[in-house]
C-alpha cells in the first residue's frame, strides 16, 4: 500500500457542496477501471462545528491506492466544518475475525 506516497502527490476534488465527499487524483497514476473500493482498517471520529459526531472514512481503489475521503455526519443537516482538534483515529473491527 502506498498511502504515504499517495498523500504527498494528491489533489483533492470535493464531490458535494458541503465537501463531505472528496475524491483524490494522484499525480502520474492512471486508475484501473473502477470496480469497487474498500476502506482502510481505521477510521476517524471527530466533532462537527456544532459538536455533533462525525465519522471520517478513507477509501482505496482496487489497487490499494488512495481513492476518496468521506465524512458521515450522524445528525440531521449538512457537514458544517469538522473540528480537527477533536480527531481520534480508531481501528475498525475486522469483519472476518471471530
Amino acid at each position: 500500500m502506498e498511502l504515504l506516497s499517495d498523500m504527498a502527490n494528491v489533489h483533492a476534488e470535493p464531490q458535494l457542496e458541503d465537501e463531505s465527499l472528496i475524491l483524490f487524483h494522484i499525480d502520474g497514476y492512471e486508475r484501473p477501471p473502477h470496480i469497487g473500493q474498500h476502506t482502510f482498517p481505521f477510521e476517524g471520529r471527530l466533532a462537527d462545528a456544532d459538536g455533533e459526531p462525525v465519522c471520517v472514512l478513507l477509501f482505496a481503489d482496487p489497487a490499494n491506492r488512495l481513492w476518496e475521503l468521506e465524512f458521515i455526519r450522524w445528525a440531521d443537516g449538512e457537514l458544517q466544518g469538522p473540528d480537527w482538534t477533536t480527531l481520534r483515529i480508531v481501528e475498525k473491527p475486522s469483519p472476518v475475525k471471530g
